[in-house]
């Protein structure tokens, strides 16, 4: 049995009230005593659309209102681009830091400056790559001493000599601001 003033449409107002005029207050999940219900807050569930922030109108975006890509994004940190006085030191730190800790220094300075200097990308690059050529060569020079019982004891001193050489002679063209490329490298890392 239904009840007279229940409207068939639940959009119509119930009879006897008069359309545009607002019913009853109904009891919803935060009502408090005499029928006053709080307003949704911002950063919650309750607002028309779904999930809303604080500050940013309209709720929950769908996937394609975001911005594209590699587009600027509001309040992002812009990186400052790097001074040439900062890459004559980073890339000589780069090549020379290599002789004392191998193939670290120059991935350091490729990690942190590839995106701010094409500089620093390319000489943090070569200084990566000659590192790491350096380690292969070194662990086969150690496996020739090994397999040759020892005849062959100076290769691991001549790739270690070939390592400083190289080393000072890159990151002096990195200080006079020069593009150094080893004469031999395995080239791994563009």
């Amino acid at each position: 049995m239904t009840d007279p003033n229940t409207p068939a449409d639940p959009d119509q107002p119930p009879s006897g009230q008069p359309a545009g005029e607002p019913g009853p207050a109904q009891p919803g999940p935060y009502s408090q005593p005499g029928g006053y219900s709080q307003p949704a807050q911002p950063g919650s569930y309750d607002q028309p659309g779904g999930y809303q922030q604080p500050g940013q109108p309209g709720g929950y975006q769908q996937p394609g209102a975001y911005p594209p890509p590699g587009a600027p994004q509001p309040g992002a940190y812009q990186q400052a681009p790097v001074s040439q006085a900062d890459e004559k030191l980073w890339g000589m730190l780069g090549h020379l830091g290599g002789i004392v800790i191998g193939f670290i220094a120059g991935l350091v300075v490729y990690l942190i400056y590839k995106d701010r200097s094409q500089y620093l990308k390319e000489q943090g690059a070569e200084a990566l790559n000659f590192q790491i050529t350096i380690v292969i060569a070194a662990i086969a020079a150690s496996i020739l001493t090994a397999v040759s019982l020892g005849i062959l004891f100076f290769l691991p001193f001549v790739v270690w000599v070939v390592q400083i050489v190289f080393g000072i002679l890159a990151g002096l063209a990195a200080n006079r601001h020069e593009n150094y490329r080893y004469p031999f490298a395995i080239r791994l890392v563009k």
